[in-house]
């Protein structure tokens, strides 16, 4: 995974949990976040780890892992007595030297200081240049505790300019100089087009969760960029990123890159109003003739009565309580589509024709930006 690419992604995941998490005391272990990608985050002065305690776990964590490392390193001794040669005589070494260097230290690689105050108390406070040396070994995750403090707005304006690069082609999302992904505008097309045939199928607008396999095919996802694609379209006003989902299988296991298909990153989104009239341009793109001879074979009269039955069938699907019918965008836009009707100007005339004849009793609003 990209460095950039894991910052972005860890951003929104921030701003989307900010509450949960931000000014509060926390773990790496307790975080669902890279504790790589936080701590780059910090070196860019987005977020700052306040208030850095070490618990005496710490030292019970390092003490477990010499014993499981001594183990391992028994195993390897006793099977190169069985095979011998020098190249398991080789391996041997070099396990040794592993261990000189990452788990002999007989103060735990804190320093004699520090060691011995953790000796003597269940927690004590340690300095930046320490927490940063201790944050890099896997056992501090659940000892070494801080308040993770950041700024919603600072971390925000990083997004807004990351996705301002995105949206021109100018961001580098690859380590692979060579690499190529497609354009951000065909990106936003065929997402824009997932959006849509979930919503005819009878998902909420409000609340539609969306996966990289029900936009891009197969064969194109390592040419795109899902969650860049609706990080952008939420900068330009189209969506609303209301979560990122990861899917894992439920018995922990490693995941290969077959995998991928398997559990794939779900965005969960809000349809804005700015999507309606974007995703007609993109429709009169890709079906310019049907959109054509739709329009050439319906009469503005039929063109009202295919309106008014789709106005009936709302109807009937609403509770009998409810007498105000309200109709979200990507819906109306599906609607013109099949009635043929040009524009919202023209869905406008008829329905104000609707009015006029009393098959409606009231029009409230009209509003491709609703």
């Amino acid at each position: 995974m990209n460095k950039l690419h894991s910052k972005l992604y860890t951003a929104k995941k921030l701003l989307l949990s900010h509450l949960e998490v931000n000014g509060k005391r926390n773990t790496f272990s307790k975080l669902d976040f890279s504790k790589s990608t936080l701590t780059a985050l910090e070196q860019d002065g987005l977020i700052k780890f306040d208030k850095p305690l070490l618990s005496k776990k710490y030292i019970n964590n390092y003490q477990s892992a010499r014993k499981t490392f001594e183990s391992i390193q028994e195993k390897k001794r006793l099977a190169s007595l069985s095979f011998g040669g020098p190249r398991s005589s080789y391996g041997l070494e070099q396990t040794k030297k592993e261990f000189e260097n990452y788990l002999a230290d007989k103060y735990c690689s804190l320093g004699k200081g520090l060691y011995e105050k953790l000796q003597e108390s269940p927690e004590i406070e340690i300095d930046h240049l320490s927490f940063q040396s201790i944050a890099t070994k896997d056992f501090a995750n659940d000892s070494l505790s801080f308040n993770l403090e950041f700024s919603p707005e600072k971390i925000q304006e990083f997004l807004n300019e990351k996705m301002d690069l995105f949206i021109t082609d100018e961001l580098e999302l690859s380590d692979d100089q060579a690499h190529r992904f497609l354009s951000y505008e065909k990106q936003k097309e065929q997402f824009s087009i997932g959006i849509v045939k979930l919503t005819n199928t009878g998902y909420s607008a409000n609340n539609l969760k969306i996966d990289y396999m029900q936009i891009f095919k197969k064969e194109d996802l390592l040419q795109t960029n899902f969650v860049e694609t609706a990080l952008a379209m939420e900068r330009e006003g189209l969506i609303e990123v209301k979560n990122i989902i990861e899917t894992t299988p439920a018995n922990p296991v490693v995941i290969t890159s077959q995998d991928v298909f398997k559990y794939p990153t779900i965005i969960q989104l809000k349809v804005l109003g700015k999507f309606s009239p974007y995703y007609e341009q993109v429709y009169k793109k890709y079906s310019p003739k049907t959109q054509e001879s739709t329009q050439e074979a319906l009469t503005p009269n039929n063109k009202k009565l295919k309106l008014l039955e789709k106005l009936k069938e709302e109807k009937d699907l609403m509770p009998k309580w409810k007498t105000v019918m309200d109709i979200h965008p990507p819906k109306f836009s599906s609607w013109m589509r099949e009635c043929g009707i040009d524009d919202y100007t023209q869905l406008r005339n008829i329905l104000d024709s609707l009015q006029e004849e009393e098959l409606l009793i009231s029009i409230k609003s009209v509003n491709p930006a609703m």
